[in-house]
C-alpha cells in the first residue's frame, strides 16, 4: 500500500470535513452529527489526516539526514565508547514503514 500522491486538504462542509487530493475526495469526517462529538477535535482530526502524508515524507528526510549525520560523526570519533546510537533513526524508519503500509 502507498499514500496517494497529491495535494492533501481538509475542507469544511456543513456536517462533514472533505479529506481530498487534488480536489478530488477520498475520505470524510463527520462533524456536526452526533451532538456529544466535540467539533473542534473532529475538525483537528481532519487537519492532521490532511497533513499526515506531508509529515511523513518530512519525517523520512529529517530521518536520513540526522542519519547520515550520525555515520559521519561516527566515522570520525572511531571510538565505540563515543558512538551516537542510531536506534531513534531506525525506530523512525519503521514508523515510517508502519505509516506507509510497509509492515
Amino acid at each position: 500500500m502507498s499514500i496517494t500522491k497529491g495535494k492533501w486538504e481538509a475542507v469544511e462542509n456543513d456536517h462533514f470535513i472533505d479529506i481530498k487530493v487534488d480536489g478530488n475526495p477520498i475520505a470524510q469526517v463527520i462533524v456536526n452529527q452526533y451532538a456529544d462529538v466535540d467539533k473542534e477535535q473532529m475538525r483537528a482530526n481532519a487537519r492532521m489526516m490532511a497533513l499526515a502524508p506531508e509529515l511523513c515524507e518530512r519525517l523520512s528526510k529529517a530521518n536520513d539526514e540526522i542519519a547520515f549525520l550520525i555515520n559521519i560523526y561516527n566515522k570520525k570519533v572511531k571510538d565505540p565508547a563515543n558512538f551516537i546510537d542510531a536506534e531513534t533513526c531506525h525506530d523512525n524508519q519503521l514508523f515510517i514503514a508502519k505509516l506507509k503500509g510497509e509492515l
